[in-house]
């Protein structure tokens, strides 16, 4: 028997309702992406993010606990964005638990968002369920809007031998490199690794991250993150 091919949710009300019963159905143990701690991402903000003032956003952050270990790390300008309302609050509760202060988002990166700047974009499993151009490209118009010149990006996707699917959807895989260019020539690419996730029942889904630079419309050297957003908040 041939398994039917997944399908490919076209608008945002349909997407909405796809994750939220993903959510409302299955506890964090049961989902393939959850991690207690997620390592990767955090050391390479605490990398690329050295000034704790720099605003955050962890875009499709699910049910993550990025923002509380953030919040402990010393950041206080976090955000936390996603399309499901049932995993934000699963999230809210993670950083009630030590006094984190973040601002909760629900939005749909594949509709136009309005963001405000940020000094760094998160997106651990997101970018990868953009698998139509038109998707893709509002995605990218959403990161570009939001992004500040010399602004930071840490992406990770599927990388080529990982899942096709995830949570009944398709997905693009990425190699680092393919994973950069498709940001096109507005970014620059910093680092690349790939990771060798585990989920709650030890499969191995390997994932492609991405650290890219943002590059400055302007003559001049990458502004230092946590300063961008300041100065635009000025004008």
């Amino acid at each position: 028997m041939v398994e039917p091919e997944p399908s490919v949710l076209r608008s945002s009300p349909a997407r909405r309702a796809h994750w939220e019963a993903i959510y409302a159905a299955r506890p964090e143990d049961e989902l393939s992406w959850h991690q207690g701690r997620p390592g990767l991402s955090l050391r390479w903000i605490r990398r690329y993010a050295a000034d704790r003032a720099s605003r955050i956003i962890d875009a499709g952050a699910g049910s993550s606990r990025l923002a509380p270990w953030l919040w402990q790390a010393g950041y206080r300008n976090l955000i936390a964005l996603d399309i499901s309302r049932a995993a934000l609050d699963r999230a809210r509760a993670h950083a009630e638990q030590v006094g984190a202060r973040v601002t909760w988002l629900v939005r749909d990166l594949a509709r136009p968002c309005r963001l405000g700047p940020v000094d760094l974009w998160h997106d651990r499993a997101v970018y990868h369920f953009m698998v139509r151009d038109r998707d893709r490209t509002t995605y990218l118009e959403n990161v570009r809007r939001a992004l500040v010149p010399g602004g930071i990006a840490v992406v990770a996707s599927f990388a080529p031998d990982g899942p096709s699917t995830c949570s009944g959807l398709p997905v693009r895989r990425y190699s680092g490199r393919e994973l950069a260019g498709s940001f096109g020539s507005g970014f620059r690419l910093l680092a690349t690794r790939r990771e060798r996730h585990r989920t709650p029942w030890r499969a191995v889904q390997p994932f492609t991250y991405v650290v890219l630079r943002r590059t400055s419309a302007r003559a001049g050297p990458p502004l230092r993150a946590g300063t961008g957003a300041r100065r635009r908040h000025r004008r």
